[in-house]
């Protein structure tokens, strides 16, 4: 067992990658995690690095749920993603 540095859940070994310039031969983070990381960078490398926490959180559990795999596939998130800003900017000036 091991204890993940990010989320802090002991975890079976299976769970961590192996990397053997580590004193015990394993990633200090959980595969989970690993991959959440992953794609919080590449997103923001997407979308640019002003996008909100909120909306990668979001576009982190369509990323998973769609299976997002192609350019098609990233260039209709990023539809997305601008319908859901245009949306938002309308809310907002209705308010004021």
């Amino acid at each position: 067992m091991k204890t993940c540095s990010k989320c802090k859940v002991p975890k079976p070994l299976s769970e961590f990658t192996k990397r053997k310039s580590s004193k015990d031969g394993y990633y200090c983070y959980c595969k989970a995690c690993c991959k959440k990381a992953y794609q919080e960078v590449h997103l923001k490398k997407l979308y640019g690095s002003d996008i909100e926490d909120s909306w990668v959180d979001s576009l982190i559990l369509d990323w998973d749920r769609l299976k997002i795999r192609t350019a098609e596939d990233i260039h209709l998130m990023k539809l997305r993603m601008a319908n859901a800003r245009a949306s938002r900017s309308l809310v907002s000036k209705k308010g004021e």
